[in-house]
């Protein structure tokens, strides 16, 4: 009895808490249909980034754009400076956490809800699939890497959701100054290139760079493709 009056003491805290930093309200806002669908592309993106991270980026040693290659990057050099290992699913949840209070107080609240489920899906998955070679040539696993990762996006992206990283920064900076910082991307996908070329050798580097660029194109197609299958409907 006295632990079911305890568990209904922190169950009122806990719902006080959740109202005053707006959760409950925001979740409440979100129609049943849209927060299904949603979920459903959270997952999708979570999935098919574990494929191209653990399938094909890891065992190439072929890095990824954005977050998830610094989040590769930092897992690396803990490995190769440190002798001791940093998961790459918890190195991408951390990069995106200081991201993800920036998006709540810059960007908006469901945006960030969001980006927070795609981002615990996409680390969950990465950390539970397990590692798989299926082939060790690093232009294979470049090129394939890219499309799972370019299909990903572009899901994503087709649904209005955000996998974090990059696109928070660049989101703000947009609704702050009104301009486009593609700049951003660039800058963080120079330094994976050049951490990579650095300390792992340049071909890898080059390597990345067939990824980055071939999961560029993926996505503009995916997401492309069903801009056009949306005009046509009308």
């Amino acid at each position: 009895m006295k632990q079911t009056k305890l568990t209904k003491k922190w169950y009122h805290y806990l719902r006080r808490f959740a109202y005053r930093v707006k959760i409950l309200r925001v979740l409440q806002s979100i129609s049943r249909e849209k927060y299904d669908e949603k979920i459903s592309a959270s997952l999708v993106y979570g999935f098919l980034s574990a494929v191209a991270v653990n399938f094909f980026f890891q065992p190439g040693h072929v890095y990824s754009s954005g977050a998830t290659g610094l989040a590769q990057i930092i897992s690396s050099l803990s490995n190769y400076w440190f002798n001791f290992h940093i998961p790459i699913s918890v190195a991408f949840y951390c990069i995106n956490i200081p991201l993800m209070i920036l998006a709540w107080r810059q960007i908006g609240h469901k945006f960030t809800i969001f980006t927070f489920i795609t981002v615990s899906m996409s680390s969950l998955f990465i950390q539970f699939v397990p590692v798989v070679v299926l082939t060790e040539d690093p232009i294979i696993n470049a090129l394939f890497g890219g499309v799972v990762m370019g299909l990903g996006i572009g899901f994503a992206l087709r649904h209005n959701i955000s996998s974090g990283g990059t696109d928070i920064v660049s989101l703000t900076i947009r609704k702050k100054t009104g301009r486009n910082v593609g700049s951003i991307s660039f800058l963080v996908n120079g330094t994976i290139m050049l951490i990579a070329g650095l300390t792992f050798g340049w071909k890898y580097a080059l390597y990345s760079m067939i990824t980055i660029f071939v999961s560029s194109r993926v996505t503009d197609a995916v997401f492309t493709k069903q801009t056009y299958a949306g005009h046509d409907c009308h």
